[in-house]
């Protein structure tokens, strides 16, 4: 193998190497995004309790003005009823009176209903808050332990990262543009070794996608320096002697 695919194969390495990382990195960002859905989830079903505790605390008071305005009439009917001079005056005042106390005592009991629909919100707000709370502490510890691996992996990537920049600063330009260019398509792996297709017979494929490796290519791998990428898949290609290739 020509010193440029041996620079690659170093370089790769260290890339192998940054990606678990970064891999590792994503998987538990992407868990404290999920367990930050939940928290805010659980929180806007507490907004909502709140919501509704105040809808129904309007409608208490909207009743309770109803209630007012009833009994105040009430007064007044009383005081009426003891002016009345004729039966049929008395009677009239009378059913008035009867038809507001039996709206104040129906209002009372919309009250009543709204009162416990509002300690039902208690206690369903409770169930709730005690859930939001679980979720905030499931999304702390995994916060935590993105935080640790960071502080762990910190020393090590900065030493991988610069590693990395010293071994591609040996790489040539166009070599380094192509390497970096098949590793972003494929997740960091941008070599690909060469494998036997058929035992039998001079047939060679990509490690990476399988696609046929014509003998023209092979030959520049076994005799130059050559960049031969795979025609299917654009990873650069390589021999690795102990395949036998």
């Amino acid at each position: 193998m020509g010193a440029t695919l041996e620079a690659l194969r170093a370089l790769q390495d260290l890339q192998y190497k940054l990606t678990l990382i970064r891999h590792s990195e994503e998987s538990k960002r992407r868990d404290v995004r999920a367990k930050q859905v939940k928290v805010d989830e659980w929180k806007t079903k507490l907004d909502a309790f709140d919501e509704r505790r105040v809808g129904h605390q309007q409608k208490i008071d909207g009743v309770d003005l109803e209630i007012k305005a009833r009994e105040q009439n009430i007064e007044k009917l009383r005081e009426d009823l003891n002016k009345t001079k004729t039966n049929r005056e008395y009677a009239t005042v009378l059913t008035a009176l009867n038809t507001d106390k039996a709206d104040v005592a129906r209002l009372e009991t919309v009250t009543l209903e709204y009162m416990g629909q509002i300690e039902d919100l208690s206690g369903e707000q409770a169930d709730t808050q005690a859930e939001h709370d679980k979720a905030v502490q499931r999304a702390e510890k995994v916060t935590r332990v993105l935080d640790e691996y960071l502080s762990s992996t910190a020393e090590k990537h900065a030493k991988l990262k610069e590693d990395y920049d010293h071994a591609a600063a040996v790489v040539a330009p166009d070599a380094l543009r192509r390497f970096t260019r098949a590793a972003e398509h494929h997740d960091g792996e941008g070599l690909a070794p060469v494998t036997k297709a058929n035992p039998k017979a001079n047939e060679f494929s990509c490690g990476t996608c399988n696609m046929n490796v014509t003998l023209e290519q092979l030959n520049g791998l076994r005799s130059r320096d050559d960049i031969q990428s795979c025609n299917g898949c654009g990873s650069i290609l390589y021999l690795n002697a102990k395949d036998d290739v």
